[in-house]
């Protein structure tokens, strides 16, 4: 018999939902699309997840673009993220 995969019955299994650069993008430029599947994730009970190398493209913007505006947009979604 394989083992369970929760070991305590009130465990409840955490789902993750990956989130790329251009949706963190569209999410504080207000995108439509954008705004509307992220309601759907917090209403499924996903969690988000930012990999690192979403972070490091982040990082790359703020510190390399050429444009102030996009620089400071960059240091915003990086600020407002949990790390």
């Amino acid at each position: 018999m394989p083992a369970p995969l929760l070991r305590e019955e009130n465990a409840v299994a955490r789902r993750f939902a990956a989130l790329d650069t251009d949706f963190l993008i569209g999410i504080r430029d207000g995108v439509e699309d954008c705004l509307t599947v992220a309601d759907w994730l917090s209403q499924s009970n996903l969690h988000p997840l930012v990999s690192e190398t979403v972070l490091h493209e982040l990082a790359d913007i703020k510190r390399l673009d050429p444009s102030p505006d996009v620089r400071n947009m960059a240091h915003e979604i990086l600020s407002s993220l949990s790390v």
